[in-house]
């Protein structure tokens, strides 16, 4: 459950959470992730989500802003997932370019992510609320 939490951003993939997961030497498919995204879910650290991006669909764990959670990662410090202080620096670190243009726009169109948070030339559109 804690590479859903350390990869980069307020977003997290399959994919984003493999390249976390290397650091931990942790083989991750789509059945794990779904199962700790599931249960970071369940215990309140974001949403789980089926987003259509371009061609494929892509389960999206759409994790809380640092500050909402703090609390949470206090009561949940036995269950081995991260410190505060990880989890903020990840959230407020670059976006993955692992993350597809269509997987971008399709999390700023539905606003599970404001336009701002991916830099300029990462995606075909650009909207309003940069």
């Amino acid at each position: 459950m804690s590479g859903v939490l350390l990869s980069p951003g307020p977003v997290a993939t399959k994919v984003t959470v493999q390249g976390v997961s290397r650091v931990f030497n942790n083989a991750v498919n789509r059945a794990k992730f779904l199962a700790a995204a599931g249960k970071l879910e369940e215990f309140g650290f974001g949403e789980l989500k089926e987003i259509q991006g371009g061609n494929q669909r892509a389960a999206v764990f759409i994790k809380k802003p640092p500050e909402l959670i703090v609390g949470l990662l206090q009561i949940k410090q036995n269950a081995d997932l991260c410190t505060i202080e990880e989890y903020d620096s990840r959230f407020r670190s670059a976006p993955p370019s692992t993350l597809s243009v269509k997987l971008r726009e399709s999390l700023v169109q539905f606003g599970f992510v404001p336009g701002h948070y991916f830099p300029e030339g990462t995606m075909a559109f650009f909207p309003s609320d940069q």
